[in-house]
């Protein structure tokens, strides 16, 4: 494998302390051992004033006793490199993105596991906000791997995003305001009417399987459903008993909802064989709506690419999955003997909004000045752009994300803006009363990789024909025998007792 240092960018470093950094990834050691390498991913190019941040971090820090370094990637390369990453530079605190899961690299040793000892001793702030949102990533013996950054989770809640101006034109504005809960029933009567207004286009565009959008459930961190869910769409999110997606009443009722979209003509027979993705189809008006996540944002980027108000009429109760191996995870890195001081590091880097944001963004009133403290907008400072500031990071891989800051838009008002993030985090918050009991959870799978293979072939084969109107009784019997002759039910029962297992260790 190509050794990183390849892509290294070398810079010269400020130390603001009484530690002396020289050259690209060396360092004294500090005194008491409170230097703390971590690792800074980039995106093109290495911003020209990152020096400068880090000296400013390291001064922001004095107060501490400690210091850091940042240990500079480039993030096209960043997650195919960690084995070299470690063996050829001092880490101690890394980010896991963009690659396998935390547990693996755990596993593999390039990672420490924490235990709760320490994440009590050493991260008081965080174990207060995991009070409220479980960050903590764990295996499936309840070890922590990591800790992911700080959000109100996954959003999950499906939805039917509509022109305003269309459903004035059916007669049911009124009657369907922004955030209305409709079923699968409401959605079959308003296609039908928009089938009638505007026959020369379709209520709906399917691009293959839409049934994320319509069936509540959380996947426990698999993008395929192969290895069973908790389903929430009839017990709410009580429920930690795992089920087979493709045997819930919910996926059915799915089915024969699409099924019936076609056989009415309200979905596009040419949709799935176009080009043209379904988002687009909707802005060019071949579509009248179109079937997606349900926040406030994604309602309001379609409302600007049409040029007109845009509604969500809400098909699931909005329920919050927390982040999993897929999201974004910093870890002590496997060869640190620096643990204490990377986890009394992490600790004031995610609580400390400050800090969080010098390291995003840069310096105040070097890079970019507050508009809003409370709403958290900022614009660049006096005479630079996008283009022309030193320093941008822009990737929102760190801290606690409900307080990092957003630019000022060049679209929208300031009266807007803030009104769109209010009501974005209104969303999220509604979303994180309906939490999923399986917190962190994340199944390992290794034992059935085969099997597992052999179920998504099996639901590559049948979900499509089921989300394209293919549902019937006899298709859909032989769509479940398949499934359990590929043995879904025996990952099932390994995935069940794993979650049971790890509900267990955490609930003590």
């Amino acid at each position: 494998m190509k050794k990183i240092l390849s892509f290294l960018l070398c810079v010269s470093m400020i130390a603001t302390l009484a530690v002396g950094i020289s050259g690209c990834g060396k360092q004294e050691e500090s005194s008491g051992g409170r230097h703390v390498v971590m690792t800074y991913f980039y995106g093109e190019n290495l911003p020209k004033d990152i020096d400068l941040v880090e000296a400013a971090v390291n001064d922001y820090l004095k107060e501490l006793g400690s210091d850091l370094t940042m240990e500079f990637y480039p993030i096209s390369v960043y997650s195919q490199n960690y084995s070299t990453i470690l063996m050829t530079d001092p880490i101690d605190l890394m980010c896991v993105a963009f690659g396998s899961s935390p547990i693996y690299y755990a596993q593999m040793e390039m990672i420490q596991t924490i235990t709760d000892e320490e994440i009590q001793k050493f991260c008081p702030n965080i174990l207060e906000m995991n009070d409220e949102f479980d960050m903590m990533v764990r295996n499936s013996q309840g070890e922590i791997v990591g800790i992911s950054t700080r959000e109100l989770g996954f959003y999950n809640g499906g939805a039917y995003v509509i022109r305003k101006s269309d459903l004035n034109a059916i007669g049911l504005a009124d009657q369907y305001p922004d955030g209305t809960p409709v079923t699968l029933s409401d959605l079959e009567m308003i296609f039908a009417k928009l089938k009638e207004a505007f026959p020369e286009s379709y209520p709906i565009v399917s691009k293959m399987d839409e049934s994320s959008h319509a069936v509540s459930v959380d996947p426990l961190g698999n993008n395929k459903f192969a290895s069973g869910v908790l389903d929430f769409s009839t017990n709410g999110t009580e429920s930690t008993q795992i089920v087979n997606y493709y045997e819930s009443e919910a996926y059915v009722n799915f089915c024969k909802f699409m099924a019936n979209c076609y056989a009415n003509g309200w979905i596009d027979p040419e949709a799935e064989t176009s080009t043209v993705t379904k988002n687009a189809a909707f802005i060019n008006g071949v579509a009248r709506g179109v079937l997606l996540e349900g926040l406030p944002s994604l309602r309001d980027d379609f409302a600007t690419q049409v040029g007109e108000e845009c509604v969500r009429l809400q098909i699931l109760t909005p329920t919050c999955v927390p982040q999993r191996a897929e999201a974004i995870t910093w870890a002590v890195a496997g060869p640190s003997e620096n643990k204490q001081a990377a986890l009394e590091f992490l600790d004031l880097f995610w609580s400390d909004v400050k800090l969080m944001n010098l390291i995003q963004w840069g310096i105040e009133g070097t890079h970019f000045e507050i508009v809003d403290a409370e709403n958290g907008i900022i614009r660049y400072a006096d005479g630079l752009t996008a283009e022309t500031s030193g320093f941008r990071m822009g990737g929102g891989f760190y801290g606690d994300k409900r307080y990092i800051y957003v630019y000022e838009s060049t679209v929208d008002t300031y009266e807007e803006q803030v009104a769109a993030k209010q009501e974005e985090r209104a969303a999220m918050e509604a979303a994180s009363q309906n939490p999923s009991p399986a917190g962190n959870f994340i199944y390992d799978s290794s034992a059935h990789d085969v099997t597992i293979k052999n179920i998504e072939a099996v639901i590559d084969r049948y979900a499509n024909i089921m989300a394209l109107g293919g549902y019937t009784d006899e298709v859909y019997a032989e769509f479940i025998a398949a499934l359990k002759a590929a043995d879904i039910d025996t990952v099932i029962a390994d995935k069940q007792a794993q979650l049971d297992a790890y509900l267990a260790e955490i609930n003590g």
